[in-house]
Formats: structure tokens, sequence, C-alpha cells
């Protein structure tokens, strides 16, 4: 396989890990506090109300040996909420896009996808799609109501299809989040970070988002962290 084969294989694959929504683990350095932040509050209103955001990513290709820089910005957005059906019962759906243009040894490379979150009338999360991956969750993901920073704990467990017919499993996702100390007073780090596998059991990639949330219940994103494999190349992407 060529340099550029490789380059647009692994963007490819970036960009549906990203909207997969599949994470890892990058540990906190932060100190602990007491105060507790609306964490269910934050996400639930931009998951209802949506989010844009334009962010400055760059990153690494590799292969073996051989490995390749890239960087660009990409635009992170949420679109508001709106009714749906999942598994044949109402609920709420939203579109989330990731993407955006790198430049990749000189040459400008396009990367791009939708996904789909859903949630019960709680708010709850109940499954997702992207990119011939279709997860239910195994028991409706609670966002937790109030966090403080150095707690952790699982969000949902999901076992994923290659389509809504549920026919065919595709692997598992598990999210798990962790909080720490936000850059200002005022502020927690809510970082939500996950492990996917495919049918054979086999980690595919993983990424992460970090959400920085206020006192008052607002939110942006602060972070998103992608390190994917296939086929032995292995990007990993920072936008921020």
């Amino acid at each position: 396989m060529n340099r550029t084969s490789r380059v647009a294989t692994s963007l490819c694959v970036l960009s549906l890990l990203a909207a997969c929504r599949i994470g890892d683990v990058w540990p906190f350095g932060s100190s602990a506090s007491t105060t507790p932040f609306p964490v269910k509050q934050a996400i639930s209103g931009f998951l209802s109300d949506g989010l844009d955001r334009s962010l400055s990513a760059s990153g690494t290709i590799a292969r073996g040996n051989e490995s390749v820089k890239f960087s660009g910005q990409v635009n992170y957005s949420v679109k508001r909420a709106v009714p749906a059906t999942f598994g044949g019962t109402p609920a709420l759906m939203v579109a989330d896009t990731f993407g955006g243009t790198f430049s990749v040894s000189g040459q400008p490379i396009e990367v791009g996808t939708t996904g789909v979150i859903y949630l019960n009338a709680g708010h709850d999360l109940i499954g997702d799609s992207a990119a011939g991956r279709y997860c239910v969750a195994d028991a409706p993901g609670v966002i937790p109501a109030a966090v403080t920073a150095g707690q952790s704990g699982t969000l949902a467990s999901y076992t994923c299809y290659t389509s809504n017919q549920r026919a065919s499993r595709a692997g598992t996702r598990t999210d798990n989040w962790f909080a720490s100390a936000g850059p200002r007073s005022g502020t927690l780090k809510f970082r939500v970070v996950s492990v996917s596998t495919d049918d054979t059991g086999e980690t595919i990639g993983t990424a992460s988002k970090t959400y920085l949330i206020r006192g008052d219940g607002s939110l942006s994103i602060s972070e998103i962290q992608i390190v994917a494999t296939q086929q032995g190349i292995t990007t990993r992407l920072t936008a921020n």
C-alpha cells in the first residue's frame, strides 16, 4: 500500500471512529474538589439545544517504522434533539457530525461523517449509530446528576450490530466517565471515554471527548482525542 492510500484509509477510519464515539483513557493530573457540578443538566442541555465547535487538530498516521504527520481544522456539530423511534419505542434523536480538511504530506484530504445518538424521555443514553455500527445500550446509560472532581464511573455498555435489524453482531462498546478539576475556578472537566471491539472481541479503536462544565450548567467541548487501528495502520488525533 502506498503512502497516499495509507493516508486516505486512515483518515476514513478516523472519521468513522469519531462518529461512532469510540474512546480511550488519558489520565487526569488535577487536584480534587468537593464542589458538585450539574453534569446531567449541562449534557442534557447541549443534546437538546445543539452545539457547534471548530477545533484545531493534529496527529500522526503510522505503520511499522513509517509515520506521517497531519494537521487541520475540524468542526464538531451536534444538532437539536428531535422526536424519533428506537427499537420500536419513542425516543429522541440527536445527529452529530465530525469533519474537516487535513493537510497530510502537503496533500489536502477531506473527511467527515454523521452519527446519531438516541435518548429516552429522561435523556438517558439508549443507543447510537454511525458508519455501519448500530449500538444498543444493555441498560439505559444514566448521566450522573452531580459530579465532583476525582469521581469516575461507567456511563453505558453497548452491544453493536451491523444494522438496525440486529441480525449480525459487530462487537461491543463501553463508555466510562472521569471528572477532574477544570483549568479555572468554577469549572469541571468531564471526560467520556470508551473502548470498542469488533465481533471477535479485538479492540478496533479508542477516543475520548472532554467537556468543560461550569457551575451554572453551561458546557463547551474542550478536547477530542482518537486512536484508531485498521489493517496495521494506526491514526492518532488530538483536536482542541
